[in-house]
Formats: structure tokens, C-alpha cells, sequence
């Protein structure tokens, strides 16, 4: 849990891709009652994140596929800007990623857009399609850098 676009998600993918762990991201899937809540400034209760894992399951259909994998094919660029381009497998469906960042001020900043239909992930809707999430997903990171040890 953290602040809103603070790079949670990118971080806790890439740390279980390089763990061998599975990692599971309930932002975009969070139920209507829970947005607004959020909104308003309020923390998600222990059973608002049960719901949300249960709502994951369902779409990630993680039952048969337990693990989200990135594997890196190519980095390029220098300190200023960079790309990664690599292999994004989600639901057993591989598909490519690039990731786009710089190395500024002693942090790693940066993102990359991911279109979930391409997994074959249905975008979260609700009230009868009235809420519906876009089926492209930007992924910002901004991570500080510290030393090792």
C-alpha cells in the first residue's frame, strides 16, 4: 500500500519476476464501492483486499496460470534514456514489453502502456458496463536508488 502512482506495481512486478514469485496488482480491479472510498481518503479494510484478490483470481484465472513472468531481451540507451524491450507472459499468453525510463537525481523513473486484451484479459467494467476501465493500461515507476549493503 502506498501513494497513487508512486510505482508500486512496476517494483513489486519486476522484484517477483526476479524473485521466480508470483505477483498480483489489485489497482485495476478495485470495486466501485472501493474507489470511491479511496477517493474520499479512506483505507481499504482487510475484507475490501479480499474481495480484490477474489476479483483477480476470477480474471487472471490464476488457478491455472499461478505466475506473471517479464523477461528482459534487450536493454539500450544510456543513464538519460533507456528502453527495455522484453517478454511479458500473463495467462499463459506471451507478448511483448517496452519499457521506457531515465536515471535522473538518483532515481529510476519511467513506464510502459500495456493492453490487456492482448492477454486476453477483459478490462474491468461495472454497472452494467456504465464503469468500465480502459483496456490500455500506462505503468509509471519512479524509484529511488540506494546503495547496496
Amino acid at each position: 500500500m502506498g501513494v497513487a502512482g508512486s510505482g508500486k506495481t512496476f517494483v513489486g512486478s519486476a522484484l517477483a519476476s526476479a524473485l521466480g514469485c508470483r505477483f498480483e496488482d489489485a489497482d485495476s480491479y478495485h470495486a466501485p464501492a472501493n474507489v470511491a472510498k479511496m477517493s474520499r481518503g479512506m483505507p481499504l479494510t482487510d475484507a475490501d483486499r479480499a474481495e480484490i484478490k477474489k476479483t483477480l483470481g476470477k480474471v487472471l484465472h490464476t488457478a491455472q496460470h499461478p505466475t506473471i513472468t517479464f523477461q528482459s531481451r534487450r536493454v539500450e540507451g544510456s543513464a538519460g534514456s533507456f528502453t527495455v524491450d522484453g517478454e511479458l507472459t500473463v495467462m499463459g499468453v506471451t507478448q511483448p514489453v517496452m519499457v521506457q525510463g531515465r536515471v535522473t537525481g538518483g532515481r529510476v523513473v519511467g513506464g510502459a502502456t500495456v493492453v490487456q486484451s492482448r492477454w486476453g484479459i477483459r478490462p474491468y467494467s461495472a454497472f452494467f458496463g456504465a464503469l468500465k476501465l480502459s483496456d490500455e493500461v500506462k505503468v509509471d515507476f519512479d524509484i529511488a536508488l540506494t546503495a547496496y549493503g
